[in-house]
């Protein structure tokens, strides 16, 4: 399920929308992501801000996953020749560092090569994941919620959020992750802002940024 796809979020149960019959503190009462155990069913719990994300003309967002699914497939094969120490990319003798520095060229040119297409494509959407504990998931899930809702989180970029729920079987040390969606993951300015309210000036919360 898609954050941008508002009408499949109001049909699942474990989502809350603004315009939801019951209240946020009551949605998330309900359902705390250490309480609820995955299924296969439920393997996220939402809440949406109301606010929409950025449009995508018919048919982009398509596009840009086909092209990026290429760009990727030619990247793990560079990789691989880099590994193998294929003579047309790299010589049999080549050192450790001098491998390094392939493989680095080929990360920075994939990576650029995959904001090309999804700003070409106009399908920019991103987030901002967290990824808290077992036993501090609620209370930072409630907070993020709540902030994006009515709270600080609702004047930046970010629309939707979503966290994952508990596995059948907790391994010790589990972390959850919370993706916290923006409409312009490359709006540098937007992203910065975003994950600094978000983390309410706490230092201890791991954060990665992702298309």
């Amino acid at each position: 399920m898609e954050p941008e796809t508002t009408a499949a979020l109001l049909e699942y149960p474990y989502s809350w929308h603004p315009t939801s019959t019951r209240s946020l503190d009551d949605f998330l009462i309900q359902h705390k992501p250490s309480t609820v155990r995955n299924d296969g069913r439920t393997p996220w719990i939402w809440i949406h801000s109301g606010r929409e994300p950025a449009y995508v003309p018919p048919g982009k967002r398509e596009e840009a996953i086909a092209r990026a699914s290429n760009a990727l497939r030619e990247a793990t094969e560079w990789l691989k020749s880099i590994d193998n120490e294929d003579p047309i990319s790299v010589h049999a003798t080549a050192s450790v560092a001098i491998k390094k520095k392939f493989v680095k060229e080929a990360r920075d040119i994939t990576t650029e090569h995959l904001k090309r297409i999804s700003v070409e494509t106009g399908h920019v959407n991103g987030k901002w994941m967290v990824f808290p504990y077992h036993n501090e998931v609620d209370d930072v899930w409630k907070r993020l919620a709540k902030s994006i809702h009515s709270g600080p989180l609702s004047s930046t970029a970010i629309y939707c959020a979503k966290v994952s729920t508990t596995p059948a079987v907790l391994p010790r040390g589990w972390q959850h992750v919370i993706c916290l969606y923006m409409s312009d993951v490359y709006d540098m300015v937007a992203a910065r802002e975003a994950r600094f309210t978000s983390s309410f000036g706490s230092t201890d919360l791991t954060y990665d940024l992702s298309l």
